[in-house]
């Protein structure tokens, strides 16, 4: 292999995820925005005793300290935060998923994302098809499985 084609493999290797984690830009969001007001917040570092949390299209677009005079959209849905904590979602790093269930009993408990460590590929495909087609409320574009055949990794080479 010449230099030009490892060098455009080597490319394709390091953009090809790239292309698994971009949004299409025909996506349009047609949820309300939600806005959280009054809660304590814990972002992952520290503790802010007072905040308001705007959520558009199921992102975060702004937190905003203190209270806030932030003005919601009249049809947007507003929770009063006062005496709740809000907290990034939890991760579990090994799951088996074997059935859609367990996926979605997890989001009841704050567990937004699972690392599935070896299931059924074809529950990950029916699910992915499902959220394409808008009957999905779980995101499945980053479903990742780590197995080899049952047999458990014994090298980084493997």
């Amino acid at each position: 292999m010449n230099n030009q084609n490892l060098l455009i493999a080597l490319a394709s290797c390091l953009l090809a995820p790239l292309a698994v984690l971009a949004e299409p830009s025909s996506k349009k969001c047609n949820s309300p925005t939600t806005v959280i007001e009054s809660v304590r917040l814990f972002d992952g570092l520290e503790i802010r005793p007072v905040a308001t949390v705007v959520i558009q299209c199921s992102l975060i677009e702004k937190v905003l300290d203190g209270p806030s005079e932030f003005q919601a959209a009249e049809d947007a849905i507003v929770v009063d935060g006062r005496g709740k904590t809000l907290v990034p979602g939890l991760i579990d790093a090994h799951v088996h998923a074997w059935r859609r269930g367990q996926l979605e009993r997890a989001l009841h408990f704050g567990v937004t994302m699972k690392l599935d460590m070896g299931s059924s590929r074809g529950l990950a495909l029916e699910m992915r098809a499902e959220e394409a087609r808008g009957e999905n409320i779980i995101d499945t574009r980053r479903i990742v499985q780590i197995w080899k055949s049952g047999e458990p990794f014994e090298s980084a080479q493997q």
